[in-house]
């Protein structure tokens, strides 16, 4: 199981890679930026990238997520902000992934 990538693996930079697309929905034309950011050290493998759109009125809808692979699961966390940019708390996730690990040696 790959998480990473082959091209993405060992680059420290905060924005590996980026990319705009311009989509369809339900509510009509919308444009989605996604910015690859740093890799947590965290679990087997992990990654963590931002899915950045425009609304009206309201400023940018900005979500992170961080994806970990620990043992044979997977798991996610999510930050959501419309007008503004946070992050998931590190302390947190560490904490979850070294729960999840202790339940696998169980």
């Amino acid at each position: 199981m790959d998480l990473v990538g082959e091209s993405h693996k060992g680059v420290d930079t905060p924005h590996v890679q980026e990319f705009h697309r311009n989509h369809e929905g339900y509510t009509g034309k919308f444009k989605l930026a996604v910015k690859m950011e740093k890799d947590p050290d965290v679990g087997d493998e992990a990654v963590r990238f931002r899915e950045i759109a425009p609304f009206r009125d309201l400023g940018d809808r900005d979500e992170q997520f961080t994806l970990v692979r620990s043992g044979n699961v997977i798991v996610t966390f999510q930050a959501l902000d419309i007008g503004g940019s946070s992050c998931f708390p590190e302390d947190l996730i560490d904490r979850q992934v070294e729960r999840l690990r202790e339940a696998q040696r169980r």
